[in-house]
């Protein structure tokens, strides 16, 4: 009888190797494509929502034209300004040299009276 249980069991054993190894054989088979099928849905999902979500942040979204001729308003106030406070100074240089130069004007002609004064006093 042990005989015949060692015997058995080495066919046995045989057949249940053949069968472990078929087994594994199909196991690692359904592993591999369970694992491309994921590798393909990460892919797929990355392409399709990741990314994209990725572009809606990076790229702002349009504004309606209110909120553009508000900001287009707000960015010309700075340069308006400027322009404003150089027409200002130029305004006032202007005005100053044409004073000066009315004023050079006014004492330089008080100056040929004066002169022409001096000889007719000095006459009399």
């Amino acid at each position: 009888r042990i005989e015949r249980l060692n015997s058995s069991t080495a066919v046995n054993s045989a057949a249940k190797k053949a069968k472990v190894e078929d087994d594994l054989e199909k196991l690692d088979k359904q592993i591999k494509e369970l694992i491309d099928l994921v590798n393909r849905t990460t892919d797929d999902f990355y392409r399709t929502v990741v990314f994209s979500k990725a572009y809606n942040i990076l790229v702002p979204a349009n504004s309606s034209n209110s909120n553009s001729a508000t900001r287009a308003l707000t960015d010309a106030v700075m340069p308006i300004a400027i322009a404003d406070a150089l027409i200002f100074v130029i305004y006032f240089a202007v005005a100053f040299i044409l004073s000066c130069i009315e004023e050079y004007a006014k004492v330089d002609h008080d100056k040929k009276k004066k002169k022409e004064k001096e000889p007719e006093a000095a006459a009399n």
